[in-house]
C-alpha cells in the first residue's frame, strides 16, 4: 500500500484547519442561551382555549427573544395592520417583528395548565442571534395590488430590494400554518435587479398560475401575513411545505436563517383580509 507524501498530508492538515478556524470563526459570531418562561393569559368568553394556547404560545416566544435581542428591536406599529380582530392571529405578527435580530432555534418544552380562568404556560427554548450587524444599505419593499380582497380576487405582489436578491415569500395563516408562496414549481426565477420592481406573478407566470384566494368554511372574512425574505447569494430553501405543522416550519424557517450571514439577508412585511 503507497502511502502519501509527507507533503501532501501537511497540505492536507493546513486544509482542514483553515476549514475548523472558519467554521469556528462563524459559530463565535452566534450567541445561543436557553430561556425559561412562565406567564398567563386570562382566557375571554369568546375565545376557545385552543386559540388562547396560541396567542399564548406567541407571547412565550416573544417574551424568550426579547430577553435575548432587547424589548421593542423593531415597533409593531411598523407592520401593516390587518382588518382582523383576531387576537392570536396580531399576537403572531409581534412575533415576528421582533424575531429579526433573534430566532428560535430549538423549543424544549411546551406545557400549558389551567388556573380558573386563566391559562399558565411553562416554556423552555434555544435563542440564537447572529452578533454580526445587518446591511444598512441593504433594503425590501413588497406591496399588494390589494389591501382588503374578495374571494376569487387575485393576489399580486410587488417586490423592489436595493441590491440584487433572490426573494423568498412565505405565507402565514391565521391558524400559524406556514408555507412558501415564492418560489414554487411555476414560478423558479426568484433572482430580482436592484431598483426593479417585480411583480410575483409577473405576465408571463400569470398564463400558468395565479394566487387565486379562496374562502375559509364557517368564516366571512380572514387574514394572511407575509413574510419577504431577500438574500445576496442564492439560497436552496425547499424544506418548507404546506404538510409540516407550525412548529416545525418555525423552527426549520428559524435555523434556515441563522445559517445565514446577517449582512446577506433582509426581510420585510405586508398582510391583507379576504372577505366573502
Amino acid at each position: 500500500m503507497k502511502f502519501p507524501s509527507i507533503e501532501y498530508q501537511i497540505a492536507l492538515c493546513i486544509v482542514l484547519l483553515s476549514v475548523c478556524i472558519l467554521e469556528s470563526g462563524f459559530a463565535q459570531n452566534i450567541d445561543t442561551h436557553t430561556i425559561h418562561i412562565v406567564d398567563s393569559l386570562f382566557i375571554e368568553d369568546d375565545r376557545s382555549v385552543d386559540e388562547a394556547k396560541t396567542e399564548l404560545l406567541n407571547i412565550a416566544r416573544q417574551s424568550a427573544i426579547e430577553q435575548i435581542v432587547g424589548v421593542n428591536v423593531r415597533s409593531v406599529n411598523t407592520l401593516t395592520e390587518t382588518e382582523t380582530n383576531n387576537s392570536y392571529f396580531n399576537s403572531y405578527q409581534k412575533l415576528v417583528s421582533v424575531s429579526v435580530d433573534g430566532k428560535i432555534t430549538n423549543e424544549y418544552k411546551i406545557e400549558f395548565s389551567k388556573n380558573q380562568d386563566y391559562l399558565i404556560i411553562q416554556y423552555l427554548a434555544e435563542v440564537s442571534r447572529d452578533l454580526t450587524r445587518a446591511d444598512p444599505y441593504y433594503s425590501l419593499s413588497l406591496t399588494l395590488n390589494q389591501k382588503i380582497y374578495q374571494v376569487g380576487d387575485n393576489l399580486v405582489l410587488n417586490v423592489q430590494v436595493t441590491k440584487p436578491s433572490y426573494i423568498h415569500i412565505i405565507s402565514i395563516d391565521e391558524h400559524n400554518n406556514i408555507s412558501q408562496l415564492f418560489p414554487n414549481y411555476y414560478m423558479d426565477q426568484n433572482f430580482i435587479p436592484a431598483g426593479v420592481e417585480r411583480n410575483i406573478p409577473n405576465s408571463q407566470e400569470s398564463h400558468v398560475l395565479s394566487f387565486s384566494l379562496a374562502e375559509t368554511p364557517g368564516r366571512d372574512s380572514y387574514s394572511e401575513l407575509l413574510l419577504c425574505i431577500a438574500t445576496k447569494k442564492p439560497v436552496s430553501f425547499k424544506e418548507l411545505t404546506s404538510t409540516v405543522d407550525y412548529s416545525d416550519n418555525w423552527l426549520i424557517l428559524n435555523n434556515w436563517l441563522m445559517n445565514i450571514p446577517r449582512n446577506e439577508w433582509t426581510e420585510t412585511y405586508a398582510s391583507y383580509t379576504v372577505i366573502k
